[in-house]
């Protein structure tokens, strides 16, 4: 359970590649613990962020008899079979980049990094969109457009779909596409208005009007999977 990547708000049959937002296991987990009481036993992670990836040792105890330390042998190696798929190497470059952007890198830095994430997983909507909110923060609203578009092919779940075309719609009337831009503000309007939804299409509705002048200041968060302009709120 504590290696689950699926998240309840976008249900779908690939969640191996997502990393991020509402699932179990964060790239910020640096520390998991599996407790099993009737055993007298608790595994403990040795691995990197994302702990709840493992690998774990496991350690018994007991109330009773001497107080002591016991030293356990290190952690089996990592299964090379199961880290070396593209999956994998995408993780672990989604960690690195929370970890550059919390470190201060620039945003053009962290972009470079998301680039290469995504070209390992070009199906992982999560990957997809923080691509689309840095390349949005460089300029670059046809790249996010792209990106959006191809997160779009895979999220279903109600706020990650609304919150997905609302920076599309914005990606793409800040590049002079307004036809496409109102047709995914009709798609917002459309979707589902689970809890977060709302918000967002008021938010499209009320830039209808045309482009904002304001998009590269978004503020990305990289582990939510999210982004709001200052201001604005989302």
């Amino acid at each position: 359970m504590l290696a689950d990547c699926g998240d309840p708000g976008a249900p779908d049959p690939e969640a191996h590649d997502r990393l991020g937002g509402n699932c179990i296991v964060s790239a910020m987990t640096v520390k998991s613990v599996i407790f099993e009481p009737e055993a007298s036993r608790v595994w403990i992670s040795t691995g990197v962020a994302p702990t709840g990836l493992g690998p774990y040792v496991d350690v018994d105890y007991s109330w009773d008899g001497p107080v002591g330390r016991v030293e356990l042998p290190a952690s089996p190696a990592l299964d090379e079979g199961r880290w070396a798929t593209p999956q994998a190497a995408a993780m672990r470059g989604y960690v690195a980049v929370t970890r550059a952007h919390l470190e201060g890198a620039s945003p053009i830095e962290v972009r470079a990094m998301l680039e290469r994430v995504v070209a390992a997983t070009p199906s992982g909507p999560n990957y997809r969109f923080l691509a689309a909110i840095f390349a949005i923060s460089a300029g670059d609203f046809a790249g996010a457009a792209r990106h959006l578009g191809r997160a779009l092919e895979r999220e279903q779940g109600s706020y990650r779909r609304a919150l997905c075309l609302l920076w599309q719609a914005r990606a793409l009337s800040a590049c002079g596409r307004e036809s496409e831009a109102a047709r995914a503000r009709k798609q917002l309007i459309r979707v589902p208005a689970v809890e977060g939804v709302a918000a967002l299409q008021k938010a499209g509705a009320r830039e209808a009007v045309g482009a904002l002048s304001r998009l590269r200041t978004v503020v990305p968060d990289v582990f939510l999977i999210d982004a709001a302009l200052p201001g604005v709120g989302v």
